[in-house]
């Protein structure tokens, strides 16, 4: 060690004095160590510039600056004064380690949890210290501390093997007399940051915590005693158990879970009875009446966190088992959640709880920008019963991954109004707008049961087969169906067409087509259809209608964009029996109320013809010399002439 005073020594009738500058240079803290008999933990070169003023018995330091950089990078530097060394009072400190060098850092995962720099402010209150202006960079998020304190170190001394030792620690937050912080502790080496232990017990405001701020009424504290040290090898909890007390809107419960493994479960219990109710006391609005609790285990080890419980949300019970991963690539969160009877309307009400706590006025924790796209998702999701707007689905099972802004859901099985639905939905959410792309099949859904859902009545009946596969963009469900492009094909098989459907058609046509029955509806051999989507506009390259009297091929437009369609039908007898003869028919006008009319046969030839691709006069006659359709006529299936 290196070290020079300059200044003066002098003597008045307060007794003596001293102004001096002292600079102290170490090439070796390891030798420093040595010197100070402690054990050589950390090699590395270090400086002291300090400027000393005053009378000897209350000496001053008015300024001093601290730096020690170790053989593996790190860089420690203080700057700061003392008003009295002696009785260490007046300390006014700021503090920072550099513990990643800026040149290693971008060999780093960006999602290391360990700290990279730490920087704050420390200052003597009372027999102890005050740590404020705390701020710690980490690989994955930046966290801040408003004030940590104070901290009183009853002893600063060595261990049997040489260690700077800290003992009879206290560390009091908050008021004295019921403290929101009060631990003990020692710290046996110092230089490493190890072989510590802190137990005591905590008050923890929750509307402090729920918002970060004073204010809100009733809404509890949570009061408890934890104890965690380092002598396992890994920080590790060795005691925990809260409780929330002193109100009524929420519960919550907080206990160590003993266990046979090296990873610790804590136990974990809440519930709000009535999250309006909740809401209110901090000053928002909710759903009247919904109730969310939890009941399960929260674990750490092997560099993961864990979550295993039940839950319920409103009419939802919720079952799940998560694991969350620190990887090199980022967060990755895996695991499976599985429900008995799920309800849409209570998970979109949901929503509104972590809107309760957006207005927090401090942060202090802020995940770095690049975490969420650097997170991985991949779920497995179930249910038996899956209700919604007064609908239940059933059978659910599908899978949900989320990966670089890029969201895939993969629905392998749901029963939804008779029938059974399964598909692929890629999103692709960074794009501006956001594109999805939708691969899908329906099978035997329930046609009468669609139009019941949508609040009107059937206009046909029977089962709906559908394929899709189709790509669209937008940041709402209009925009999506404007722009939707693909193809989607389906058909009806033995259904039936409503009375109101078929009186849109005109007395002649109605006497040609259709054969009423009783109730005024007509049987439906079949409908067969394909469309081809552009920006939203459907063109069908295959449509044909078939009743027991005709089929009839049809073409056209469906335009999605202003809510219309254009389609010309031309019938073709299954029966000889028939009288008179009717033309093309035309469907045309707005989806709500369309049109339906005789059309000009040259006209409807062009059409159909353009847009199938088979001119009607090359279709083979359905009807046999016994005026019987023939016997390789199958429904809804367009049979050309032979060359």
């Amino acid at each position: 060690v290196e070290a020079s005073l300059d200044g003066r020594l002098t003597r008045d009738s307060g007794g003596l004095g001293l102004s001096a500058r002292l600079d102290v240079a170490s090439p070796s803290l390891g030798d420093l160590q040595d010197l100070l008999q402690l054990a050589r933990v950390a090699e590395g070169t270090g400086t002291l510039e300090v400027a000393l003023d005053g009378p000897l018995a209350k000496l001053a330091i008015g300024s001093a600056t601290l730096r020690m950089e170790t053989a593996d990078g790190h860089v420690y530097e203080a700057d700061g004064r003392i008003a009295d060394i002696w009785s260490i009072e007046g300390v006014d400190v700021g503090f920072a380690a550099t513990l990643v060098p800026p040149d290693k850092a971008k060999h780093k995962s960006r999602f290391d949890p360990a700290p990279r720099s730490i920087k704050g402010h420390l200052s003597s209150k009372g027999d102890g210290f005050e740590i404020d202006r705390v701020f710690v960079e980490t690989g994955f998020a930046s966290i801040e501390l408003a004030h940590l304190g104070p901290v009183r170190i009853g002893l600063i001394g060595r261990d049997q093997d040489g260690h700077l030792r800290f003992e009879d620690i206290r560390l009091v937050q908050g008021d004295p007399q019921d403290p929101i912080l009060d631990l003990t502790g020692h710290l046996n080496d110092v230089l490493k940051l190890r072989k510590f232990s802190l137990e005591g017990s905590f008050r923890l405001e929750m509307a402090v915590l729920l918002t970060g701020r004073q204010g809100a009424s009733g809404v509890g504290a949570v009061r408890g005693e934890v104890a965690m040290s380092d002598a396992s090898g890994a920080l590790r909890l060795e005691r925990l158990t809260a409780k929330l007390e002193d109100t009524d809107l929420m519960s919550l419960s907080l206990r160590l879970a003993k266990n046979d493994t090296s990873e610790p479960r804590v136990g974990l219990k809440f519930q709000i009875p009535d999250l309006a109710r909740l809401a209110s006391a901090l000053g928002h609005k909710a759903s009247e009446g919904l109730r969310i609790a939890f009941d399960g285990t929260l674990g750490a080890g092997d560099g993961a966190a864990t979550v295993n419980g039940s839950g319920r949300i409103g009419e939802t019970d919720l079952t799940g088992q998560l694991r969350v991963a620190l990887e090199k690539g980022g967060p990755k969160i895996t695991g499976k959640i599985s429900a008995h009877d799920l309800h849409l309307d209570d998970l979109v009400a949901a929503r509104e709880a972590p809107k309760l706590f957006s207005d927090r006025k401090t942060v202090a924790v802020k995940l770095r920008d690049d975490v969420v796209d650097g997170t991985t998702l991949s779920l497995d999701l179930a249910a038996d019963k899956v209700e919604g707007g007064g609908e239940t689905a059933g059978g659910l099972e599908a899978s949900l991954v989320y990966a670089k802004s890029r969201l895939r859901l993969s629905l392998a099985r749901l029963s939804y109004l008779g029938g059974r639905i399964k598909g692929d939905l890629d999103a692709k959410l960074a794009a501006s707008p956001p594109a999805l792309a939708l691969q899908g099949t329906v099978r035997a859904l329930r046609l009468e049961q669609v139009f019941e859902r949508l609040d009107q009545a059937p206009a046909a009946s029977g089962p709906l087969d559908l394929d899709l596969a189709v790509n669209a963009t937008g940041a709402d469900l209009k925009a999506l169906i404007t722009s939707m492009s693909g193809r989607v094909s389906g058909s009806i098989r033995g259904g039936r067409l409503a009375d109101r459907t078929i009186n849109l058609a005109g007395q002649t046509v109605i006497e040609w087509v259709f054969t009423r029955t009783a109730d005024g509806s007509a049987p439906l051999v079949c409908l067969v259809a394909r469309f081809d989507f552009e920006d939203g506009i459907a063109t069908a390259r295959q449509l044909v209608l078939e009743t027991d009297k005709v089929q009839a091929v049809g073409a056209g437009t469906l335009d999605l964009r202003d809510q219309t369609m254009d389609f010309v039908f031309q019938p073709r007898p299954k029966q000889n029996d028939l009288v008179g003869e009717v033309g093309p028919v035309g469907v045309k006008g707005p989806l709500s109320d369309p049109e339906i009319e005789v059309a000009k046969g040259t006209v409807a030839k062009k059409v159909i013809g353009e847009t199938v691709g088979l001119p009607l006069h090359l279709l083979r006659p359905l009807l046999g010399s016994d005026g019987q359709p023939l016997p390789e006529h199958k429904p809804c299936v367009i049979v050309p002439d032979e060359p």
